[in-house]
């Protein structure tokens, strides 16, 4: 089930606060079992599997036609960043599916022939316009079934990818709600139970953290309510080709169990968001100083407030890096004398009170193999710097001294 020729299927689960980083299927269930989830339910789950994983119905004489959903943003990766007061931060990357079960997973087991379904949600399948006179089709051993008179329905994926959109997440004591230019309203209700009135969105929770995802050329109102005293941070995640290019923080914000928060999303990420801490219906002051990372983020340290906010390249998405940031440069550069280097780790070696002065010039590593990690590091300095961590410490020689020599 693991595929590592896909970015997608390569893990499903990363952990980064232990090390572990892609957890493989028996960690991921350690995991899943150590964080308190239904482990009887994992074990059956894991039972199913192996019962049909392998299955081709064909060797039973069995024709099989599958029909898919796609199109839909769907849960594939869980990323654990970090861990405050026993809570957990995570993060999720989003992939192509019915927005229940992911594409790969949905036509896993050989078919003679293969359907698919864009845009629509898995529960409401079997009720889509073409669907079922498919199936009775099929039933009735017909073979030339006409779908092309049916617009939802489509032999192959190349035109069934998610949308361009916006994943906005809380990750705190804070209730999450949405709602359209016509009031239709997704998030939690009176009950506490989730309602989703607004065609296309996604939404998911896992503990104390909520996301949502908003299909773009939609303008929504994003509303936050507090339901406990603490601090809750804001993610929003620009969506553009079924990767993230953006994301906006807006971290480390108080609030009473009277707090209310809201903010507008549409074709951008907002810069700032309104609050209202004694819930009177006055949003009386305004948290302006969100950090944006291009990328998406695998890794979060705890952060100071943001000075300002600013745009910090993390590289493409097949390069995810860390982010920790408070004033950012989109590049550095180092003081003549050289950078200080840790002989027994091969490591880079910054006091927090050092200054590293910006500059304009790009290092190309061709050796990207030998790169242990390279993340940005927080310091209460106005400044962030990578620190590279090396295998072999003649490769960051070697780089380094190339670096000097274009000074």
């Amino acid at each position: 089930y693991f595929d590592d020729s896909n970015s997608n299927y390569k893990y499903y689960v990363f952990d980064g606060i232990n090390g572990n980083n892609r957890l493989t299927f028996d960690e991921t269930k350690s995991y899943l079992n150590n964080t308190g989830r239904n482990s009887l339910l994992l074990e059956r789950a894991d039972e199913f599997h192996q019962g049909v994983d392998d299955l081709d119905p064909a060797d039973y004489g069995v024709k099989t036609y599958n029909i898919v959903g796609c199109g839909v943003p769907t849960l594939g990766q869980i990323y654990i960043l970090g861990k405050k007061s026993e809570e957990f931060s995570y993060n999720i990357h989003m992939i192509n599916g019915d927005g229940t079960v992911p594409l790969r997973s949905a036509k896993a087991i050989p078919a003679l022939k293969t359907y698919y379904v864009k845009k629509i949600q898995h529960a409401l399948l079997p009720s889509v316009s073409g669907v079922r006179d498919l199936v009775v089709s099929i039933l009735n051993n017909e073979d030339n079934f006409d779908i092309s008179i049916y617009p939802n329905l489509i032999p192959d994926i190349s035109n069934c990818s998610i949308p361009n959109g916006t994943i906005v997440s809380f990750h705190s004591p804070v209730e999450l709600h949405v709602y359209d230019g016509a009031g239709n309203h997704t998030g939690p209700d009176v009950n506490g139970d989730i309602e989703n009135n607004i065609e296309g969105l996604d939404y998911e929770v896992i503990d104390n953290n909520k996301f949502t995802f908003l299909p773009n050329n939609l303008d929504y109102k994003i509303v936050g309510k507090a339901i406990d005293q603490g601090v809750f941070d804001i993610r929003i995640q620009e969506v553009v080709n079924e990767e993230v290019s953006t994301t906006t923080m807006f971290t480390n914000i108080p609030v009473v169990s009277t707090t209310q928060a809201k903010f507008n999303i549409n074709s951008s990420a907002p810069s700032q968001i309104s609050i209202d801490n004694d819930g009177d219906g006055v949003f009386e002051s305004e948290k302006n100083d969100p950090v944006v990372v291009v990328g998406f983020v695998e890794f979060l340290d705890t952060p100071s407030p943001a000075l300002s906010s600013q745009v910090v390249s993390l590289g493409s998405s097949s390069s995810k890096k860390s982010v920790a940031v408070e004033t950012a440069v989109e590049s550095i550069n180092v003081e003549e004398t050289g950078i200080p280097i840790d002989e027994d780790l091969g490591t880079v070696k910054i006091k927090p009170n050092e200054v590293v002065v910006a500059i304009t010039k790009e290092i190309v590593i061709e050796k990207k193999e030998s790169i242990a990690s390279s993340e940005l590091v927080y310091k209460n300095t106005a400044t962030v710097y990578y620190v590279i961590k090396t295998y072999l410490k003649t490769v960051f020689n070697g780089v380094w001294l190339w670096f000097k020599s274009k000074l």
